[in-house]
């Protein structure tokens, strides 16, 4: 049983290191929550699962998580003059897709495609994935050959560690109580140096790059290697609007946004549906899914790019209690079958009209109740205040 009795959503970097700094209990930092969620889910302590010190979580299982996903200074990628500063709340779909990852950089962008299903990435963070400590961590590897470094807060003071040395072992960093890994620093690649190359290809089909810089430095014996081939990957697609469970009633239209990239750039984009009917099982559906070609989606390179489409939902017929499943589908331009890439799937729940308009006027209610309530209690506490001011005049002398 999760032993969680706080939860705190932070909205700015303060806010987060007081709670940190606060020892009266076992806080959990938070964003995407793809590790402890499933961690709780199965009833695993993190006690089993981690050191005993030198990690920037819990070693028991949290008292009190503290949700940093709304915190923006931890959200986001900058390009500053020295490079690269990437928040740790930044999900690893957006760093999956940023058009500023470019050159050396997009080794990160690769290393955070190959972190598990795009639902995943939708929510996972870099610096979650990086706090974790895990060997198999798909992008500690390109920050690390980057010289990336972690920009480390807490009340007491702000600290730069390289990456190098921020994992002390599995599971384990330099992390102290009260710390927070804040960002990820990146700097500019160098601009490169002068050496004579000299590549050799053996009649078995090995090859190697001798260099030698130009103080007489040379590598020395260098590897040989091979080339293997390997699949083309697939375009990446992410789609940003609506929300993925929406409820709707049959007449509605809904604008569907999303952002698409591919290493070798995007030939079209088509919007995809498949109708449940009310009480059935997605499984046992057997009907084509419906498509709509989405125009003005091509592109000639690897940059990423933003399409939007409508989605009209009354020719569709649909009956009062049905769901309306829904996702991007993106084609690369590779010839002869091209490569396709696939978002996180949406949902309409189809309501009556009238049910939808009955609910919308609860809500409405429900609302000019509570700001009723607000202003009947600033009322009373005008009153107290002016009671009180007029108290204290009557009681003077």
């Amino acid at each position: 049983m999760s032993t969680i009795t706080e939860y705190v959503r932070a909205h700015s970097i303060d806010e987060v290191l007081t709670a940190l700094a606060e020892t009266t209990c076992r806080t959990q930092v938070i964003a995407g929550g793809t590790d402890l969620i499933t961690r709780l889910k199965r009833g695993v302590l993190l006690a089993d699962m981690l050191p005993q010190h030198g990690v920037g979580i819990p070693t028991t299982e949290p008292t009190r998580v503290v949700d940093i996903s709304n915190v923006r200074e931890l959200d986001g990628i900058e390009v500053t003059p020295d490079g690269l500063r990437i928040g740790a709340a930044t999900r690893l779909a957006d760093i999956e897709i940023s058009p500023r990852l470019t050159g050396a950089w997009r080794v990160l962008a690769d290393g955070a495609a190959r972190v598990g299903s795009p639902q995943i990435r939708n929510l996972a963070t870099l610096g979650g994935n990086v706090c974790n400590a895990s060997p198999a961590a798909d992008t500690i590897p390109p920050l690390l050959v980057l010289d990336a470094a972690a920009e480390i807060l807490s009340v007491r003071q702000r600290r730069v560690v390289p990456l190098s040395r921020f994992f002390v072992g599995p599971g384990r960093t330099v992390l102290e109580p009260g710390e927070l890994l804040a960002h990820l620093l990146i700097p500019r690649p160098p601009d490169g140096a002068t050496a004579l190359g000299r590549f050799t290809v053996a009649e078995d089909g090995w090859w190697s790059i001798a260099l030698q810089a130009p103080d007489g430095l040379d590598s020395g014996s260098p590897p040989r290697w091979t080339i293997t081939a390997i699949p083309d990957r697939a375009p990446t697609v992410a789609a940003t609007f609506p929300p993925r469970d929406k409820d709707a009633t049959r007449f509605a239209r809904w604008p569907v946004r999303f952002t698409a990239r591919d290493d070798n750039g995007l030939a079209g984009a088509r919007l995809r549906w498949l109708v449940i009917p009310p009480g059935a099982d997605p499984e046992s559906v057997t009907a084509a899914p419906g498509s709509q070609e989405i125009p003005g989606i091509a592109t000639s390179g690897s940059e990423s790019t933003q399409g939007e489409t409508s989605f009209d939902l009354s020719p569709l017929n649909l009956e009062t209690g049905s769901r309306v499943l829904w996702w991007i589908e993106v084609r690369d331009a590779r010839t002869p079958e091209a490569n396709l890439g696939v978002s996180q799937r949406g949902a309409f729940n189809i309501l009556d009209p009238r049910e939808m308009r009955e609910r919308l006027q609860r809500e409405q209610a429900d609302l000019l109740n509570t700001l009723k309530s607000i202003r009947d209690r600033q009322r009373e506490a005008r009153d107290g205040v002016e009671g009180a001011r007029k108290a204290a005049e009557g009681a003077k002398p």
